[in-house]
């Protein structure tokens, strides 16, 4: 740790904070290793909504979410990744609705995944986090990646997340440097834009 770099620096970058705040009820805090249990909870319990966005989420196993997670949980410590539980408060309760990573590519940019439970739908949840996440990639400050655009490659049949893109200023690009799963369609957010 240093004062320029107050979370560590990585092998690909400085580290992403581990928590974000978003508004007074709504905040990122990083995954961490042990949540691999708590992901395919979330995501089981909500594996018929989520199906049609990602199949490969929706059928994920415990075993696949807790190595998935290991891996996660390493490629934050590396500054490659910038991933977070999205928590809600709800009274005197706190809890995980959602999550959404920034995946670093080489250079200026980076992909952005996220992913809710379906009874957070429709109250803005994951816009606001989507939000404050770009804030923090496109900025200049030792804590920021300064990334100059964001790519989300989206389902053309999940129009949440097309309304959740389009909610953030992206638009639909062709992209030629970046792997879809097939049939997704690249959206792009450019930093000033």
């Amino acid at each position: 740790m240093s004062e320029r770099y107050p979370y560590g620096y990585g092998e690909a970058g400085p580290v992403a904070p581990p928590l974000i705040d978003v508004d007074e009820d709504l905040w990122l805090e990083s995954w961490k290793a042990g949540d691999g249990p708590l992901y395919y909870q979330k995501v089981h319990q909500n594996r018929d909504y989520v199906r049609p966005a990602s199949q490969d989420l929706a059928d994920i196993t415990l075993e696949q979410a807790m190595q998935s997670m290991d891996m996660l949980v390493a490629n934050i410590a590396t500054g490659r990744t910038a991933g977070y539980k999205v928590m809600r408060e709800i009274g005197d309760n706190n809890e995980m609705i959602g999550g959404i990573n920034l995946f670093r590519r080489e250079g200026i940019a980076a992909g952005m995944g996220y992913w809710r439970v379906e009874h957070a739908g429709g109250e803005g949840y994951m816009t606001r986090a989507a939000q404050r996440l770009l804030r923090f990639a496109f900025d200049q400050s030792p804590i920021g990646w300064d990334l100059q655009r964001v790519w989300l490659g989206i389902n053309p049949t999940n129009q949440a997340s097309i309304r959740l893109a389009t909610n953030i200023g992206a638009h639909v690009v062709m992209n030629p440097y970046v792997d879809l799963r097939a049939g997704e369609v690249m959206y792009e957010v450019v930093k000033g834009v």
